[in-house]
C-alpha cells in the first residue's frame, strides 16, 4: 500500500485527494496512517466522525466535518461494475508462460518449483508444488492429511499452505515493466497448470512481452462483478 502511494505521488498532479482504507483501531493501522501522512504532507486531513483515531501527531490538525450522505450500496456497486466493464471491454486475451515470468503479490512463484517426478516422490497428486524455506506450497483441490504428513517428512518442511486452483480465476492483474511501470490491467481467466501457462484478459495491446505479472487479491468475474478478495498470501 505504501509502495503504491509512493508510485502514485510521482504521477499525480495538483489538488490531489487520497482516500485511505476503512480504519480499525489497531497499532498497525495507526502506524500505516501516520506513515502515509508523512509521505503525503497534506494541507488538509478530514476524518469521519466516530472514527476511533487519535487525532494528535499529524502534520496538520484533522477535521471532522459533517459529511454528505453516501450513495446507497446498490448504486455504488453498479458504478464499480460499470468501471470494470469499461476496462474488460478494452481487454484482449494474453497467454503467459509462468516459467519465464516474475510474479508479484502472490505466494505462487516465490519458491523452488517441484518437477512432476519430484511431486510423485513426495507422495502428492497435485497440480503445482513449490518450496520456500520451510514452507511447502501446494495447489490442489484436496490433499489427504496422510499425504501432507508424508510430504512434510520427505521435504523437511514444517508448514504447508494449500490453495485451490479456482482461487486464481478472476484475480485482478497488471503487466509490469522492469522499471515498475504498469502497461496494462485486467483479470486472470484461467491457469493451465500442466502447461504452466496463465491466460489473462488484459488491456495491453498484444503481442506484448510480460516480464513481471502483478496479481491483486480482488476477484472480478467476466461480467464485472466483484467476487471478494483472497486473504494475504493465501494464494
Amino acid at each position: 500500500m505504501v509502495a503504491a502511494l509512493a508510485e502514485g505521488l510521482e504521477r499525480a498532479g495538483e489538488n490531489l485527494t487520497v482516500r485511505l482504507f476503512a480504519y480499525r483501531n489497531t497499532p498497525l493501522a495507526r502506524q500505516t496512517v501516520s506513515l502515509m501522512a508523512s509521505l503525503l504532507k497534506p494541507n488538509r486531513i478530514v476524518v469521519a466522525q466516530g472514527t476511533e483515531l487519535d487525532l494528535d501527531g499529524f502534520p496538520t490538525g484533522p477535521e471532522t466535518p459533517e459529511l454528505e450522505r453516501a450513495f446507497p450500496p446498490i448504486v455504488r456497486d453498479a458504478m464499480r461494475k460499470a468501471q470494470w466493464m469499461k476496462l474488460l471491454e478494452s481487454c484482449s486475451t494474453h497467454v503467459i508462460d509462468l516459467q519465464k515470468t516474475v510474479l508479484e503479490g502472490t505466494r505462487l512463484g516465490s519458491g523452488r518449483r517441484y518437477h512432476p517426478e519430484e511431486v510423485k516422490r513426495a507422495g502428492l497428486e497435485s497440480l503445482h508444488v513449490e518450496q520456500s524455506g520451510k514452507t511447502l506450497f501446494i495447489v490442489a483441490d484436496d490433499v489427504p492429511e496422510s499425504h501432507i504428513a508424508r510430504a512434510l517428512d520427505l521435504t523437511h518442511c514444517t508448514k504447508v499452505v494449500i490453495a485451490s486452483p479456482a482461487a486464481y480465476e478472476g484475480l485482478v492483474l497488471a503487466f509490469v515493466r522492469p522499471n515498475g511501470e504498469e502497461i496494462g490491467h485486467g483479470r486472470v481467466e484461467r491457469i493451465d497448470w500442466e502447461e504452466g501457462r496463465l491466460y489473462a484478459s488484459c488491456s495491453a495491446i498484444p503481442p506484448v512481452p510480460v516480464q513481471i505479472l502483478r496479481l491483486g487479491s480482488l476477484r472480478v468475474d467476466a461480467k464485472g462483478v466483484e467476487r471478494g478478495e483472497a486473504r494475504l498470501w493465501e494464494i
